[in-house]
């Protein structure tokens, strides 16, 4: 049986950014209506993937995860993908150079 679990709060907070990202590029008179917004459950399916192989130490698979999102958004609108893949490629995309231990599965977070 597949168990859906709720998105832990760090996922949460990229995904409002993303959110809060796409309202800032719509014209005034679109951002108080209720229209569909372009991102749709695609986009959000695979940036979960991709931050829970991040998450996971797999970053090799989040590496090609969040290329697709930030080339389905467009690589100016995907803050949240970019500052990960930044940070992984900090660390040559091997999460064992993260720590002298390897990867702990978070990061602390700084100001970009």
């Amino acid at each position: 049986m597949l168990t859906i679990t709720k998105p832990k709060p760090k996922l949460d907070r990229h995904i409002s950014t993303l959110r809060e990202q796409e309202q800032a590029l719509l014209p005034d008179e679109d951002r108080a209506s209720s229209r569909v917004l372009p991102l749709g459950p695609l986009f959000f399916q695979l940036f979960t993937k991709g931050y829970l192989n991040y998450e996971a130490g797999e970053w090799d698979v989040a590496r090609r995860v969040f290329e697709q999102t930030r080339e389905m958004l467009g690589a100016s609108r995907d803050g949240p993908s970019k500052a990960l893949l930044d940070f992984m490629s900090g660390f040559k995309f091997e999460s064992s150079r993260a720590t002298p231990k390897g990867w702990p599965g978070y990061r602390e977070l700084t100001e970009m």
